[in-house]
């Protein structure tokens, strides 16, 4: 809970909206994601949407008006996104 802290608090700093998702991955192994709610407490003084939803999570972070997007978290997070993203670059 330390390094969650730690790196909320590097966020806070950067970021203008924080929207926390989820990720369901089943490839050798089955792997979940933290819960979203329980990743939105560390961040108390930021404007914080929860969406379970990878897709609507990426959807909603794209049509803001602020283009610049970060996307951190496990690699699983990052492969589902990678699958997912193509879909909004042939937009």
């Amino acid at each position: 809970t330390d390094q969650l802290l730690e790196m909320a608090q590097a966020l806070e700093q950067i970021a203008g909206k924080i929207i926390i998702t989820s990720f369901d991955e089943k490839q050798d192994f089955e792997r979940k994601s933290l819960d979203p709610e329980y990743l939105a407490e560390y961040f108390p003084d930021s404007d914080v949407e929860v969406e379970d939803n990878l897709y609507l999570a990426i959807d909603d972070a794209l049509r803001r008006e602020n283009k610049w997007v970060l996307i951190t978290g496990s690699l699983y997070l990052v492969g589902g996104v990678k699958t997912i993203l193509p879909e909004f670059t042939a937009k």
